[in-house]
């Protein structure tokens, strides 16, 4: 299974970090891990990176537009018979736990942002998702 963090990125942040995604990953990563002691300068940091997800808005939309089966609060198991996939909203980011290496409901979430920076800790890897998306569009045209 995977685990990936995705975090809604500021427009400037975006512009500035979108040719070389690894560099915001760090402060994203250190972020992740930092002490309970230090919440003040990680939020901090947090704010002048990211935008708050609206968790109300994207959970209602999935509710009403997407298979999936509600499980907690915030917490969403997606219907499909090729992969298992479990979506937890949170307000500083998405965590997606999953069995596919591009789960199905990256297409929905794009939708609700083009500036989502898709983070694996665990397996220390990164990615725009309007950009892994598009690639991944390239290739399907190509072999029709």
């Amino acid at each position: 299974m995977y685990t990936y963090h995705l975090f809604v990125v500021q427009d400037a942040i975006f512009k500035t970090y979108s040719k070389n995604p690894k560099t915001l990953y760090v402060f994203l990563e250190k972020l992740y891990h930092l002490n309970c002691r230090n919440f003040n300068y990680g939020l901090s940091v947090y704010q002048q990176l990211c935008i708050p997800i609206h968790v109300k808005l994207l959970s209602n939309y999935i509710i009403e537009k997407v298979p999936a089966i509600k499980v907690k609060k915030n917490t969403f198991k997606m219907l499909s018979f090729y992969e298992n996939t479990t979506l937890e909203l949170h307000y500083a980011n998405i965590v997606i736990k999953t069995d596919a290496t591009l789960p199905a409901i990256y297409h929905i979430l794009q939708i609700y942002s083009e500036h989502i920076l898709v983070c694996a800790f665990v397996e220390n890897k990164c990615f725009w998702l309007s950009q892994e998306l598009k690639k991944l569009e390239t290739i399907g045209k190509k072999h029709i």
